[in-house]
């Protein structure tokens, strides 16, 4: 299993890809949030998904990838967007150019 590369406070983390819960790209820097931690990655959100589509990352918006293993409950929202509410309690907006994709995806079309 290949663990992704982060960095918090000095220290270098090798973080599983089941414990990330989204990616974000804040002024070109990229983070991971897990349930308990935010870290740093050196990593593109390009990168990212390409290396963990296959563990269910999928990219919800220009600036993000979510885990779809760890969304909790889904709404649908005004401009055919989804409210992704993620098992930390978050809410992810996938944007409406995603979310005919991820509907696809958790019907098992794709």
């Amino acid at each position: 299993e290949t663990k992704l590369a982060a960095f918090k406070d000095g220290q270098q983390f090798a973080v599983p890809p089941q414990n990330v819960i989204y990616v974000e790209s804040v002024d070109g820097i990229t983070y991971l949030y897990t349930s308990m931690e935010v870290y740093r990655t050196n990593m593109s959100l390009a990168a990212v998904e390409a290396m963990y589509m296959e563990e269910g990352y999928f990219r919800c918006s220009k600036s993000m990838i979510i885990n779809i293993y760890r969304i909790e409950k889904l709404k649908s929202e005004s401009g055919n967007r989804i409210d992704a509410m993620m098992d930390n309690g978050e809410h992810v907006i996938i944007s409406r150019r995603y979310a005919k994709e991820l509907r696809s995806i958790l019907r098992g079309e794709s």
